[in-house]
């Protein structure tokens, strides 16, 4: 969700930011009609949906998927803070208006992000950055997670921007 925090520190403060990296931005827009009801857009309301009819069920399927390495350790979702946890993925990722304000943007952005990760819909990046000049895309063979080779894009774009 920090590329969400990130479109809106640069949309409240644009005078006081020259770059913006976002990485695996879970960005959608909802005037979208997919097919395939699997696409993120369609999945992530039906997850929260299932999730807040089951909160126990679903923190018990959060620490599997700790423990089985599916997701990091700092997807930490237990009993005690299911409710925080659906209070935020209801505002920051079902309510979002992050693609509307990442077009608007002004300064240089590079989105960086996983080929595999489940939450982009590769079309609404492609777009986001057609219609927006200021923004660069940078796809690299990898998840959601920030590690390995997304890890390593995100330090060498640091670097450059650092270096300027």
């Amino acid at each position: 969700m920090g590329a969400l925090v990130g479109i809106e520190i640069a949309k409240k403060y644009s005078k006081h930011v020259r770059n913006l990296i976002l990485c695996s931005p879970p960005l959608y827009r909802h005037d979208n009609e997919y097919s395939l009801t699997l696409k993120p857009n369609k999945l992530l309301p039906k997850l929260y949906q299932a999730a807040q009819a089951n909160p126990s069920q679903f923190a018990r399927l959060a620490a599997y998927a700790t423990k089985y390495k599916l997701v990091n350790e700092g997807f930490n979702v237990t009993s005690e803070n299911i409710e925080t946890y659906l209070a935020a993925l209801e505002g920051m990722i079902l309510n979002q208006t992050s693609y509307d304000d990442a077009l608007q943007l002004k300064m240089p952005t590079y989105v960086i992000y996983g080929t595999l990760d489940p939450f982009i819909i590769t079309n609404d990046i492609k777009t986001l950055a057609h219609n927006n000049q200021n923004i660069s895309l940078k796809p690299v063979l990898a998840g959601h997670e920030v590690q390995g080779l997304l890890l390593k894009a995100v330090q060498t774009k640091l670097t450059e921007l650092l270096a300027k």
